[in-house]
């Protein structure tokens, strides 16, 4: 691991993180894994920037197997500010859709719109779990809204494998496979996250 000071942020980049970009970049001889880590550091990016927007810097920023992710200070932020932080980096994702689409740059820009509506997925460890368990959080009991949670993020984990599996035995692609068992081990991993890409 590979830790130093940027401002007022401690960044932190493990092995791991360099491995699966290794990995991306292997897997074949076009520029998708090129573009996939670029859409990936512009979401992050952006959650970055809506914290210094907000004047709230954050804690640390880590860069590691599952993505990237910003650790806050330790404080309370108001719902509202919660889910501002959470939405940024797909919308950031969004507008870079938009540039690249109006660019006619379809491929790339196809990697923002993939990730950007992919984080808001239900699933813990993304933006849209998390965005959910705030909801439901201020609507339910914390311990119920988070097992109702938990219950809405194995469900769309679950789907997603499947339905990629299905996806790999029908096409054989083994990029794929790979993309699925990443899944996988995500949702058996993951913990609560601010955010990740």
């Amino acid at each position: 691991m590979l830790s130093f000071q940027l401002g007022k942020v401690r960044v932190y980049i493990w092995f791991s993180f360099v491995a699966v970009v290794c990995l991306f970049f292997a897997i074949g001889q076009n520029p998708w894994g090129m573009w996939c880590i670029s859409a990936s550091i512009l979401h992050e990016l952006g959650h970055l920037a809506a914290f210094l927007v907000k004047k709230c810097p954050p804690l640390e920023l880590h860069f590691e197997y599952s993505g990237i992710r910003l650790i806050p200070k330790r404080q309370m932020y108001p719902i509202k500010r919660e889910v501002f932080f959470l939405i940024s980096g797909s919308a950031v994702n969004f507008i870079c859709f938009l540039a690249l689409w109006l660019l006619r740059l379809p491929v790339p820009a196809f990697f923002h719109l993939i990730l950007g509506f992919f984080n808001l997925l239900p699933l813990q460890g993304l933006d849209g779990g998390q965005i959910l368990q705030l909801l439901l959080d201020w609507k339910f009991d914390p311990r119920m809204g988070a097992s109702i949670s938990t219950m809405i993020s194995w469900i769309a984990d679950f789907s997603l494998v499947i339905g990629g599996f299905l996806l790999f035995c029908r096409t054989g692609n083994f990029t794929l496979l790979l993309i699925v068992i990443y899944f996988l081990i995500l949702g058996f991993t993951t913990d609560k996250k601010v955010s990740s890409g």
